[in-house]
């Protein structure tokens, strides 16, 4: 059961054999110890399939055969064989459900225990947007450096976006100068000062301090989350695609998402 939901998650079919840039156990942490948790799991990957109205936790919810669904409701009820799915789907925490549980994982590096940052999440924007923030700052994505350091041979670890510069999270993200740029435009759209970062904890020290109210603090978040977003696709359209992206194009993309996401209106402030 831990195979199939750590497959899922990281998108591998059964044959298939792919790298994994985040540990399953890190996945599985609470989202204050930098996780995204079993509730997250339950609430929005298999509710995501199979819908909100209860595909799991709804006995006379009927659609098309699912493996996945069986499965889940098999396993759910296998230790207290009482207790109904949706009773079970309502804890916060599917603890008694699964083999490991989350808290109980030690989290060490190679220097021991180190602190652990609270996962940020904005509730505002879609899952997998939420999710490309969390593997960021968890470095956790296949660029160029990334691949370099596990032995996979290419022709080049530099950005294919600038070609001057070893191609990491912190640089296809912050320090390049497209994606400063791209920030430097999203600034000016806010009339906020801008200040060139190098790194996700640069960024968080740079929106935690802007005078903004917690609400628009949260949008701008989340506006900052759709960017990174728009630049990790064109990164990939660069590397990837028959044809190279427009750059003219991609902050046009990331206030008609934005508007899309947040209904927000033209000036923020």
């Amino acid at each position: 059961m831990e195979s199939l939901r750590r497959n899922f998650f990281n998108g591998i079919k059964r044959s298939e054999k792919k790298m994994v840039w985040i540990r399953w156990e890190k996945l599985l942490a609470s989202k204050k110890n930098e996780g995204l948790g079993q509730s997250l799991w339950s609430s929005f990957f298999i509710k995501a399939i199979h819908g909100d109205k209860g595909a799991i936790d709804n006995p006379n919810y009927s659609s098309r055969t699912s493996i996945w669904l069986d499965l889940i409701r098999e396993f759910l009820l296998l230790c207290h064989k009482g207790i109904s799915v949706a009773e079970k789907m309502g804890h916060s925490f599917l603890n008694h459900s699964f083999c490991r549980l989350p808290e109980e994982e030690l989290k060490t590096s190679n220097t021991g225990i180190y602190s652990e940052v609270p996962t940020r999440w904005v509730k505002m924007v879609p899952v997998k947007i939420n999710i490309l923030a969390w593997k960021i700052n968890l470095d956790g994505l296949p660029t160029r450096l990334n691949l370099s350091s596990r032995g996979v041979e290419i022709l080049s670890i530099l950005c294919h976006i600038c070609n001057e510069v070893v191609e990491s999270s912190s640089h296809i993200f912050f320090s390049c100068s497209f994606a400063r740029q791209v920030l430097a435009n999203l600034c000016r759209w806010w009339e906020l000062d801008y200040s060139p970062m190098n790194s996700y904890s640069e960024w968080l020290s740079w929106v935690s301090n802007i005078r903004l109210s917690k609400s628009k603090k949260e949008i701008l978040e989340g506006i900052c989350y759709v960017t990174w977003w728009l630049i990790w696709l064109f990164r990939n359209q660069c590397v990837f695609g028959s044809s190279q992206p427009r750059r003219d194009l991609i902050f046009d993309n990331i206030v008609q998402m934005s508007f899309y996401g947040f209904l927000i209106v033209v000036n923020p402030r």
